[in-house]
């Protein structure tokens, strides 16, 4: 934008230049014009790539200059019609001069008395030298803090910065810093610190990382330490090294160390093969004298394999993981005098710690982790998934935390596109239980259906609905059922020139528990609102109007509204409340962003809960580079 400014101004300014001398009278009479060069300059250099100009002024006394006789030509090539032209001036633009070389100009001009003129010139081209930068940086610094009464009354700041850039071309960087005093349940560090280095090898992280080798070995879990995956070609690694939680002595939390290693063949998206190993140790010096809770080791092995076919149409993917857990690793590898075993413990304490405390003591089925994937589509708009899962009783990874042990189930889930695109379905069956190696006294067994909709019968109006039906049971003290049904519909429309959403919207949640009827719930609700984006101002609006039935009837208001001030609408600010009459609740909450002086953007929110008396309040500031 800034080279097409600069062009258009330094045409100006030869054009101005031309009216002068045009302007200047010759004293004598019937000569031809007189033809200057404005630009280039004779012999002017230019590297490949520049923007050249071709400037020439006409003057002529008796002003009877005929611009139908005018010539230009470039190299011998006439260009007198992708020129601009007026009686005074002349100029054609070359945006990016190619041929490394000397290029000629000429051009000639006559009067309406024949009297003609010419002029010509030169200029070079020179091949441009490409520097490379040896260091690039580009990114952002954010600033600001939070409060919140009802979590906790300490102000929470944040200090963040984000850089990333190019080195020598070659690799690339990102590196990002957010400090700040807030601290997880357990008392866990939230700063992270992180660098990651892109290069034609692979890409390599130092600090805060979250590894994925399978579903059910480490997936997600933050690690700080070293994380590098280099490749070569179809064959690439995986290495992990660093802590996934620092130790705490109250609550009596081990440091915890990770080790892990991948290998890696094929491409995920045709076919891939890989194999790893995953360990988790406790550090027993870094608690003192913990009584509550004791150190442990846990290993993982795993393997993986994934396959698409028909560009990616057909897909199967499949992992088994099988772990070892050492539930107290206190006093180390045991010799085991009692017993001969074909190894020594403690010259492999490294992989693993083996002593009475291992969980299973022979692996099998037991502390076996696999799932299995296949994916069919999208053939003629339908594309079908079917899952199945085994956890078994004892499989443990102590870095994947989310995870249920003693589960296995399947689940299958499909989508169709009907009527060129205007219906959209979906619907799945999963079904799930436990007790795989009959440890416990009952089998509990869930299952659950659902069947959603969505028709778009033209441009202007939306129609959805579903429901999902879910049970458990154990055929003893769990026996209980959810029914949940929606359906709605949301209209495009025009009110006074402006552009507004009308939506409506009903739902029921139904809970039964026949074991207990006491905990029987029912919620039905409906919900009518209108949303308008107004043509003439920078205003938008929200307004819905519902009530809830049920064992509490509850009037639903909504308001919302956001308007954008100064001439160049870089002041935004919204605010909007909703009031509950069953409850007797009133949440009022305001936002605003402002890109104000030297580019810096603020975002700024408070929210206020009337019946609680709660308030959370949040200011950041950020500058971009």
């Amino acid at each position: 934008m800034r080279k097409v400014i600069m062009k258009e101004v330094h045409i100006l300014i030869l054009f101005i230049t031309a009216l002068l001398l045009s302007t200047t009278l010759s004293a004598i009479a019937g000569t031809s014009p007189s033809l200057l060069i404005l630009s280039p300059s004779t012999g002017q250099e230019f590297k490949e790539g520049d923007s050249v100009v071709i400037a020439i002024s006409i003057k002529d006394a008796e002003g009877d200059v005929d611009e139908s006789t005018f010539s230009l030509y470039l190299d011998g090539k006439n260009i007198t019609q992708n020129a601009n032209i007026s009686v005074f001036l002349v100029t054609y633009t070359i945006e990016k001069v190619q041929g490394i070389g000397k290029h000629s100009f000429s051009f000639e001009a006559a009067d309406r008395e024949g009297n003609k003129s010419e002029v010509s010139g030169y200029f070079y081209v020179a091949k441009k030298r490409i520097e490379k930068e040896f260091f690039s940086v580009n990114g952002s610094v954010r600033m600001g803090g939070r409060y919140d009464k009802e979590a906790d009354e300490e102000l929470v700041g944040v200090a963040s910065v984000n850089l990333y850039g190019n080195i020598i071309e070659t690799f690339s960087y990102s590196l990002n810093v957010e400090l700040t005093n807030e601290t997880t349940t357990d008392q866990q560090r939230v700063s992270t610190y992180r660098l990651d280095i892109e290069s034609p090898i692979g890409t390599f992280i130092f600090g805060d990382t979250t590894p994925s080798f399978t579903d059910y070995s480490i997936n997600g879990t933050q690690v700080f330490g070293i994380h590098l995956m280099p490749q070569f070609g179809p064959v690439g690694f995986e290495l992990v090294y660093g802590q996934s939680y620092r130790a705490v002595k109250d609550l009596e939390i081990y440091k915890r160390m990770v080790y892990g290693g991948k290998l890696k063949i094929g491409n995920s998206d045709t076919v891939f093969w890989g194999l790893s190993v995953l360990k988790a140790k406790d550090d027993v010096s870094s608690l003192s004298s913990a009584t509550n809770t004791t150190p442990k080791d846990n290993l993982v092995v795993s393997t993986d394999f994934s396959l698409k076919l028909f560009r990616g149409i057909f897909g199967l993917r499949v992992e088994a993981n099988e772990s070892l857990l050492n539930e107290d690793i206190t006093s180390g590898a045991s010799d085991f005098s009692d017993f001969k075993l074909p190894i020594n413990p403690q010259d492999y304490e490294w992989l693993f710690t083996i002593n009475e405390h291992i969980v299973p003591i022979m692996p099998g089925f037991t502390n076996l982790a696999a799932k299995g994937v296949i994916t069919a589509g999208p053939v003629f708009g339908n594309t079908i998934n079917f899952e199945y899962f085994y956890v078994g009783p004892s499989y443990y990874s102590l870095l994947n935390s989310g995870l249920t042990n003693d589960q296995s189930g399947f689940k299958i889930y499909d989508t169709q596109w009907l009527f060129n695109r205007m219906v959209y379905l979906n619907a799945s069956y999963q079904n799930s239980w436990n007790n795989l190696e009959n440890t416990l006294s009952n089998t509990t067994r869930s299952q659950g259906y659902s069947l959603g909709m969505s028709a778009f019968p033209n441009d202007y109006l939306t129609l959805n609905g579903g429901f999902s039906y879910s049970t458990s049971s154990n055929k003893a003290d769990v026996d209980t059922s959810t029914l949940m049904l929606n359906v709605g519909a949301t209209k495009n429309m025009v009110i006074g020139s402006t552009d507004s959403y009308l939506s409506l919207s009903t739902s029921a949640n139904i809970y039964r528990d026949k074991v207990s009827s006491g905990n029987d719930s029912e919620r039905y609700s409906i919900r009518s609102g209108l949303t308008s984006y107004f043509d003439r101002l920078p205003l938008s609006t929200k307004g819905v109007l519902g009530y809830d039935f049920g064992s509490q009837g509850s009037l639903y208001l909504e308001g919302w509204a956001e308007y954008a001030f100064l001439p160049d609408q870089s002041l935004v600010v919204s605010a909007g409340a909703v009031y509950q009459s069953g409850p007797g609740s009133l949440d009022i909450s305001s936002d605003l962003s402002w890109n104000a002086i030297y580019d810096i953007d603020v975002e700024a929110s408070l929210d206020y809960i009337t019946d609680s008396g709660d308030i959370s309040l949040s200011v950041y500031a950020t500058k971009k580079f």
